[in-house]
């Protein structure tokens, strides 16, 4: 019995396979939407590499804070993955229509955006690693103090896992 059932994942996955790489179709929409994003970013890659990875920082960073409170929820990491993918779509939004009404050449709100995100994401990540307890220099978090969400975010989670 556990033979068949081991050739029946065999058959399933060599046809998925088959199926997407003997695909003329498929192959053409993946190689479209491959250069229309090296169009569109091409040159730009190192700035939207360093705030993906400030939002996928700051993402984990939430996600290890929940866990460790015992105050994760599902709804809140629904939350996080929607505004990571809010973010991307707005950077490529901002990238579209910068190449539409000043050309191709032009980066300078494209810059600004991406300047906005990682400034915006760095500052979340200093709060939560201030959250989690990690020394953070005095000037950063003074700053940081200032910022009401970091009060409201600590006050939330001392306010659920101490009841």
């Amino acid at each position: 019995m556990m033979t068949n059932t081991n050739e029946t994942l065999d058959i399933m996955k060599n046809t998925f396979y088959d199926t997407f790489t003997n695909n003329t179709f498929f192959k053409a929409i993946i190689s479209l939407i491959c250069g229309v994003f090296i169009y569109l970013f091409a040159g730009l890659y190192a700035a939207m590499g360093i705030a993906a990875a400030l939002l996928i920082i700051d993402f984990m960073l939430g996600t290890l804070i929940g866990w460790k409170t015992h105050t994760f929820s599902s709804r809140a990491c629904g939350r996080g993955i929607w505004k990571l993918f809010a973010y991307f779509i707005s950077i490529f939004v901002v990238r579209m229509l910068e190449i539409l009404i000043l050309g191709q050449s032009s980066t300078f709100w494209f810059n600004a955006f991406l300047i906005y995100v990682g400034s915006t994401e760095g500052v979340s990540i200093l709060e939560n690693l201030a959250i989690l307890g990690v020394q953070i220099p005095k000037p950063f978090m003074d700053f940081i103090k200032k910022q009401s969400k970091y009060k409201t975010k600590v006050k939330r989670i001392y306010k659920r896992k101490n009841g």
